[in-house]
């Protein structure tokens, strides 16, 4: 559920980097499929489920060793065959970003009360980790940087911010809650944070891409592997849009802000997809541990909308 890349996140999960990387791709499906189970799998089943992103069996294989070593995985042996499942703290931190995906889904309702929430802060250079860590953090919360050290969100939740510090152990932050004396809309105000116009195209090039998908799901053209494949890039190409806008309250954005759209398109594809998807991370599974392949499942997202995600699409995408 993140992404690639030449660092590493809470819990060792590993960052974004373009391409399909084998680390990422096996952190992703775990925290997809398998987020919730203690049981470990086998490693031949992880390495073919890998195999389905264009990766060779020994980058896969490799992939399993690192994750390993960087703590984003626990292993265990039976005879010649080695188990892994999420370590606890990569657990942790896929179940964060798995409640931030569902909260990213659910319409902005409260009305804005202009207040932004300001957190100044100090982290020195000997705790680089840490200091990346608290970025993640504030990012998934909602926050965006003012400054290098000065973040700030017109929504995100004060006691999450408190945790998210202490949890990281950050001693040196001020957080207070703040209006905007000068409201005008130029480059010093929070709001240009968020390049909205670009965010806008990456909402409508979302729904171009995907909404069509849902004509193929309906159609039966989209086997179980291309949907495994689909639903992980989604998931990502998602995550990367509501990272760089939080649900942002209605008084900050254009009135023909694309993401209900988007979102539209987003519930109803991943649990269209789930079925198919679900089914091929099983058969990978059952191949080695058959008692273990009816425990895989993702989670459906319709309900968080209120939406009837069987309803057909219509002209939604055109």
């Amino acid at each position: 559920m993140l992404s690639p890349g030449s660092g590493e996140d809470a819990g060792g999960l590993p960052r974004s980097q373009s391409g399909a990387n084998p680390q990422h791709v096996m952190a992703t499906l775990l925290g997809d499929y398998w987020l919730d189970r203690d049981e470990h799998l086998p490693s031949a089943s992880l390495v073919d489920l890998v195999c389905d992103f264009d990766v060779t069996t020994a980058s896969a294989r490799a992939a399993l060793s690192r994750l390993l070593r960087r703590g984003t995985l626990d292993a265990r042996k039976s005879g010649r065959n080695t188990f892994y499942r999420l370590s606890p703290p990569a657990r942790a931190g896929l179940a964060a970003t798995r409640d931030a995906l569902v909260a990213s889904t659910a319409p902005v309702e409260e009305p804005w009360d202009g207040l932004w929430l300001v957190v100044a802060f100090s982290v020195s250079e000997d705790r680089r980790e840490v200091r990346h860590a608290l970025r993640g953090g504030l990012r998934r919360l909602g926050f965006g940087p003012l400054y290098d050290g000065v973040w700030a969100s017109p929504n995100a939740s004060y006691d999450a911010l408190v945790r998210l510090l202490a949890d990281l152990g950050v001693e040196q932050a001020t957080v207070m809650r703040s209006s905007v004396l000068h409201p005008g809309d130029g480059a010093g105000h929070p709001a240009a944070v968020w390049n909205l116009e670009t965010l806008a195209d990456r909402y409508r090039g979302f729904t171009r891409t995907y909404g069509p998908v849902l004509d193929d799901l309906a159609g039966g053209t989209v086997t179980p592997r291309t949907a495994l494949r689909l639903r992980a890039e989604a998931l990502e190409a998602w995550r990367g849009l509501v990272d760089d806008e939080p649900s942002l309250p209605a008084a900050l954005l254009p009135a023909d802000w694309p993401r209900a759209e988007a979102t539209t398109v987003f519930v109803r594809l991943l649990d269209a997809l789930a079925p198919l998807a679900e089914h091929r991370f099983r058969e990978a599974v059952a191949a080695e541990a058959p008692d273990l392949a009816p425990l895989a499942a993702v989670r459906r997202l319709g309900t968080t909308l209120s939406l009837d995600v069987a309803a057909p699409v219509g002209t939604l995408h055109r």
